[in-house]
């Protein structure tokens, strides 16, 4: 399934010269929208605005804003993509066998979990558009992302690779979820509604069939000939796919809340419904699904998968509080009820997985800001955390001086970029400063925001080792920053505790 609104940005890395004078990719990244005009060029670069929950912001812990660059007037072509640190918020998640994959940004990520507790990355593979949605069949991946559907090859999954795509084209029809059945995809995406693909030549999946639903569409679940959609504040949608390329829908139930999520099982169909939690109901008739039971989960469900007897529901609340993977015994459906929760602050409201071997079961969730945490719940009433994989987090900011690109990372730090060859950035040098939101930089050094604390002056002299050298504590907290010709010494700065 997939999340669905907050804010994500990838570092990307343009060239503007002529395009007759470049030579590296000529891709616009997500989010770049370009407009050439005679003589004159404009250029627009949005923050990727990646659902948590649904495109209207349900949750408003999140800051959604947009960034918007304007480089002067150029006389030549458009600038070009040249190279671009793709990693940002992590989304998606599946899981087969030992491997559990994933996204973060615009990468997909492959992890070996044999050993829960130390999950460790085996390869990366780096697409076009964000990662929203992840399904496993046999041996390829199929990955919902903004730009269309990405086949990936995982028969060896330490050596994932890209073999077929399909753009589904339009504005505001980027990837949220994908789901596989046969030789077919079902793939929803904001207003796209349901797209019907045809995967029986995984190197060429073609369009066969879609279906406009009046919503915008998060999610979707097949099974015995019709297919099961999130529909976001116009509930759930049931579609006749039995004739893949003449879908059809024959009956719907608007939920009381905001579908963002749904599983189904036999006769039942579970959606995690927004601020109205979980909602089971009875499609024993697709053409009159009745709901039969709820669970208040707390916050607002975003993401639900079924196991066994149980359903696990990602649930956010108010940050930092009632963020959760809820479990619920749902072997009477009728009856639901909920057996036990583990809450973390930065749990994604969108994506989990679960998988079993050797008596142990393991939910494998995503966190928001960045990373996988793997959930022992072979208990299902107690279920708790025993591993974690970390991930860069939300990017908030870039600053660039000289061949270095500054990240301003979330709760991933500041991170520090050689961008000398755009069409290869990389990594260099990193430093945890709290929650940064913000970033400048003049001379050597740089002044990073966290948004709970304050102002950080770090010494990025030697950029594989900056060094924070001082300190202001905001009253308010902070979101940006631009400095000052005269800082202030490093001498009257002091820093307090922060969370």
């Amino acid at each position: 399934m997939q999340s669905r609104d907050t804010v994500v940005s990838v570092l990307s890395v343009f060239d503007e010269r002529p395009a007759s004078s470049v030579t590296g990719l000529a891709l616009p990244p997500p989010g770049v929208q370009e407009s050439c005009g005679e003589g004159s060029r404009n250029y627009r670069m949005a923050r990727s605005t990646k659902s948590v929950t649904r495109v209207a912001g349900l949750f408003a812990v999140f800051v959604i804003a947009s960034l918007f660059l304007v480089p002067p007037a150029l006389a030549g072509d458009c600038p070009e993509l040249v190279g671009r640190w793709p990693y940002g918020v992590a989304d998606g998640v599946a899981v087969s066998g030992t491997f559990a994959y994933f996204g973060s940004g615009t990468v997909l990520i492959v992890a070996d979990v044999s050993n829960a507790a130390n999950p460790q990355v085996v390869t990366q593979v780096v697409l076009s558009g964000m990662v929203s949605d992840v399904a496993i069949s046999g041996s390829y991946a199929y990955v919902a992302e903004w730009t269309g559907l990405r086949v990936i090859d995982i028969s060896t999954p330490a050596s994932a690779v890209e073999v077929g795509f399909l753009e589904i084209p339009g504005g505001f029809n980027w990837g949220v979820g994908v789901a596989v059945s046969g030789s077919y995809a079902y793939f929803v995406g904001a207003e796209a509604g349901l797209r019907v693909i045809d995967i029986s030549t995984p190197a060429n999946p073609t369009e066969v069939g879609s279906y406009p639903t009046p919503g915008q569409t998060y999610d979707v679940a097949v099974s015995g000939g019709y297919a099961f959609v999130a529909d976001g504040t116009f509930g759930l949608r049931v579609i006749d796919v039995s004739t893949p390329a003449s879908p059809n829908e024959v009956g719907f139930l608007n939920t009381p809340g905001d579908a963002m999520g749904v599983a189904v099982s036999g006769s039942y169909v579970y959606v995690a419904d927004g601020e109205a939690g979980l909602r089971v109901i009875d499609v024993s008739t697709p053409t009159f699904p009745a709901e039969v039971a709820s669970v208040d989960t707390t916050g607002s469900a975003g993401g639900v998968t079924l196991s066994g007897s149980y359903a696990y529901v990602s649930d956010h609340g108010n940050f930092p509080d009632n963020n959760a993977l809820r479990v619920v015994d749902v072997s009477t459906p009728a009856s639901p009820t909920e057996v036990g929760s583990v809450e973390d602050p930065w749990l994604s409201p969108g994506d989990v997985a679960v998988s079993g071997w050797n008596a142990y079961t393991f939910a494998y969730v995503m966190e928001g800001s960045g990373g996988l945490r793997t959930i022992d719940v072979s208990t299902p009433t107690s279920p708790f955390e025993v591993g974690f994989l970390d991930t860069p987090a939300w990017a908030w900011d870039v600053a660039v001086s000289g061949s270095y690109a500054y990240i301003a990372n979330d709760h991933g730090g500041l991170r520090l970029v050689d961008v000398s060859t755009p069409a290869s950035p990389f990594e260099v040098g990193y430093l945890d400063a709290g929650a940064t939101f913000g970033v400048a930089v003049s001379g050597n050094y740089a002044y990073v925001v966290d948004c709970c604390a304050g102002l950080y002056v770090i010494d990025v002299s030697t950029p594989a080792s900056p060094i924070e050298v001082g300190f202001v504590d905001t009253p308010g907290g902070g979101a940006g920053a631009w400095p000052s010709p005269a800082p202030m010494p490093t001498s009257q700065m002091t820093r307090p505790a922060c969370w």
